[in-house]
């Protein structure tokens, strides 16, 4: 516990900072692929890009300014942009399906919807479970481990 607090400064900032930066990278692969035929929508495949960057820069940052004062705030905003996150890869993989042939990306579009049951319940474990944040970050790894397996 001593170990916990003392490195909660680092921890975040590692945290927070590298899921924006995921985000950038996974919305770089978006605007790749979507010069193909990732989405029929374009203006809202450009709304989603926009709000995952927004909601991924802004938690890190208020961390940036108190940790104590947003933390919560902070996981909050950046656990719902996850299930986001998780949407996007269930659009990526449906893509891929349609370009590359079912058999071979069934395995992916499992993983995006069981990516995607991970980050509702690691917003609901957040949010209930005693030792929520702690419990939480488990979730977290798990998704963003399965999210970077689906984008890369």
């Amino acid at each position: 516990e001593e170990f916990r607090e003392e490195h909660r400064m680092p921890f975040h900032m590692l945290e927070f900072w590298s899921t924006f930066i995921f985000a950038v990278l996974q919305i770089y692969i978006m605007a790749f692929v979507a010069s193909g035929s990732l989405c029929v929508n374009p203006l809202l495949l450009r709304v989603v890009m926009v709000f995952n960057i927004v909601f991924t820069f802004v938690p890190a940052a208020l961390l940036a300014v108190s940790v104590e004062k947003f933390e919560v705030l902070a996981h909050e905003v950046e656990y719902s942009n996850e299930i986001t996150m998780a949407a996007i890869d269930i659009v990526m993989v449906r893509a891929l399906m349609r370009n590359a042939g079912a058999k071979v990306l069934a395995i992916n579009y499992v993983t995006a919807l069981f990516a995607l049951a991970i980050t509702t319940t690691q917003l609901g474990v957040y949010n209930w479970a005693e030792d929520g944040e702690h419990l939480a970050h488990y979730f977290e790894f798990c998704f963003e481990m399965l999210s970077s397996l689906i984008s890369f």
